[in-house]
C-alpha cells in the first residue's frame, strides 16, 4: 500500500483538497485533527501545553487563540510543544497505517501540514503539494477569525517556502482557479496513483 503525503502552507486550500480525495473513499490520516484530540484534557498534548502556557488550559481543551498569542510573544516555546506533540502524532500515524493495511486499500493519504518541516517527506512514496498565489493565500488567511498580519507572518516564517515545497512535489494541486479546477486536478492525480498500483 502506497503512502501518499498531502501538504501545503497555510491558506493554500489543503483541507478542502483533502476532502476531495476523501470523496474517492481513500483513507486519510489528518494530522491536524490528531492535534485537536491531543489538546483535549487528559491527553499528553494538553499536559505539554499546560506546562508551558497554563493560561491556555483552563477548560477541557487547549485554547488555541490564547496559545497562539503566547507563542507570538515566546516563539521558542513552539519548539518545546512540537517536541512533545510530533512523536505522539507519529505513533498514531504508524498505528493508523498498520490498521489501514488490513483493509486492503490501494493507498493512504497522510494529510500533514508540516510534512517537510517535520522531515517526514522521505517516509512517503509520493507527495502532493497544494498551492495558490501569494495574493490569494493572504486574502484567505486574513479572513480567518483572530488572524493578524503579525500572526500570519509568524506562521509563514515557520513554514518552508511554497516554491521549495513545489520543487519537492510529485504532484501539485493549484487551487487558484477555484473548486472545479481543483477537483479535476485531484481526479487526474487519483488516476495516476492508481496506475502505480496496477
Amino acid at each position: 500500500m502506497l503512502k501518499i503525503g498531502l501538504t501545503g502552507s497555510i491558506g493554500m486550500g489543503k483541507s478542502t483538497t483533502s476532502e476531495m480525495f476523501k470523496q474517492y473513499g481513500i483513507p486519510i490520516f489528518d494530522a491536524d485533527a490528531m492535534v485537536h484530540i491531543l489538546y483535549q484534557k487528559d491527553y499528553q498534548g494538553y499536559d505539554a501545553v499546560k506546562a508551558i502556557c497554563p493560561e491556555a488550559t483552563t477548560g477541557d481543551n487547549v485554547d488555541r487563540v490564547i496559545l497562539s498569542a503566547h507563542i507570538l510573544k515566546h516563539p521558542d516555546d513552539l519548539k518545546k510543544i512540537e517536541k512533545a506533540i510530533h512523536p505522539l502524532i507519529r505513533e498514531i500515524e504508524n498505528e493508523f497505517f498498520s490498521q489501514t493495511q488490513k483493509s486492503g486499500a490501494h493507498f493512504i493519504i497522510f494529510d500533514i501540514p508540516l510534512l517537510f518541516e517535520m522531515n517526514v517527506g522521505h517516509d512517503m512514496d509520493k507527495v502532493i503539494v497544494v498551492t495558490t498565489s501569494p495574493e490569494i493565500q493572504k486574502e484567505r488567511v486574513m479572513q480567518r477569525q483572530s488572524m493578524s498580519i503579525e500572526k500570519f507572518e509568524f506562521i509563514l516564517s515557520k513554514q518552508m517556502d511554497d516554491t521549495e515545497k513545489r520543487k519537492k512535489a510529485d504532484y501539485i494541486v493549484d487551487t487558484s482557479d477555484g473548486i472545479e479546477s481543483a477537483k479535476q486536478q485531484v481526479a487526474k492525480i487519483v488516476d495516476q496513483i492508481n496506475l502505480l498500483e496496477t
